[in-house]
């Protein structure tokens, strides 16, 4: 006859408190409930507010703050409670207002900054400066190396070459160049001249394609291997080209102009697709603000855009809308990146 196994149901008593501003204010699980690891428990709060909110849990009495969910727009959270050695809990919800980011590492160029991406694995940056002087700054907490002035104009453009780690493609009116940003060496043109000078430059992530927005308002794609355009199209936003982005799996760009609307549409199908997203950079309905860059975040999920009014919004562009507004920033942002 065998034994009857012991069930054992593990228990956790959380002890639920709400630190948030006074206009948020957590309705459940009720303060001392009791959960059970593994499963799910329902938040709920209340917001009059129109601001997304973040949650997070503390297990050390508010010391540290662990993420459960951040820029939630609804009012109620799905949370698998996870594995914890401790009957005691906090949990916060927080307003996601307007904030300054927090600056890791600051480098001092020549001049403002015209292009940058990271290089390699996230491990320096790669910056063009308004006066032609290319800097390669390797580390965190290392000063800036290279510093070649490769006698470019103060319109000129860069992005990295496909494929090609140490090499980058230089705009100049309207031509592009190859250059070398170990050596600072400028090499072979591709494609002819055109009248409107380069605005914008994005290279695709998985193809030898490069994007190129110009001061006519005219996007035109590039094929890099076969150095040759692959077609021409007008933007839909208003004026030259400001601003321009593929996506991580590079099957969207996103475009903007000077009248703030940014674009996101499949790039195969660019000025003719049915697909499109439309966004603003605006504080409201009747002012909006000039894009100066756009980046997709690493996952595809966001869209970063930094405008003239000094500001990066991160979009949740599939659901139209912006989640966070990044403000005091000193200046308008030039080049946006995430590692």
């Amino acid at each position: 006859m065998r034994a009857p196994k012991a069930l054992l149901i593990p228990v956790v008593a959380l002890l639920l408190v709400a630190s948030v501003t006074g206009q948020v204010r957590l309705l459940s699980p009720s303060q001392g409930q009791v959960l059970y690891p593994t499963r799910v428990v329902r938040i709920e709060w209340d917001n009059p507010t129109a601001l997304p909110v973040d949650l997070r849990y503390s297990t050390d009495h508010g010391a540290t703050w662990i993420p459960i969910a951040s820029a939630l727009p609804t009012r109620s959270f799905e949370w698998q409670v996870p594995l914890l050695d401790t009957v005691g809990v906090l949990i916060q919800v927080q307003l996601m207002a307007t904030a300054a980011p927090r600056v890791i590492a600051e480098y001092e160029l020549p001049d403002s900054v015209r292009s940058a991406w990271w290089s390699g694995q996230s491990t320096g940056v790669v910056a063009l400066s308004r006066r032609g002087i290319l800097c390669r700054i390797e580390g965190a907490l290392l000063s800036a190396r290279g510093g070649y002035i490769l006698g470019l104009d103060s319109s000129a453009l860069m992005c990295p070459y496909p494929g090609a780690r140490d090499s980058a493609l230089v705009a100049i009116g309207g031509r592009l160049v190859v250059v070398s940003t170990v050596r600072g060496e400028v090499g072979g043109a591709l494609g002819g001249e055109h009248s409107a000078a380069f605005t914008a430059l994005v290279v695709h992530p998985r193809l030898p394609l490069v994007a190129a927005g110009y001061a006519d308002g005219t996007l035109r794609l590039w094929n890099v291997a076969e150095r040759r355009m692959l077609g021409s199209v007008l933007s839909q936003a208003l004026g030259a080209v400001t601003a321009i982005a593929f996506h991580p799996d590079g099957k969207l760009l996103a475009h903007s102009g000077a009248d703030g609307v940014i674009i996101v549409e499949p790039w195969e199908t660019l000025g003719s697709s049915t697909n499109r997203i439309w966004l603003r950079h605006a504080d409201n309905l009747s002012k909006a603000y000039a894009v100066t860059a756009l980046a997709f975040s690493p996952r595809g999920k966001y869209l970063a855009s930094a405008g003239l009014d000094g500001t990066v919004r991160l979009w949740d562009y599939a659901n139209w809308y912006a989640e966070r507004v990044f403000g005091e920033l000193g200046s308008t942002p030039q080049a946006l990146a995430f590692s």
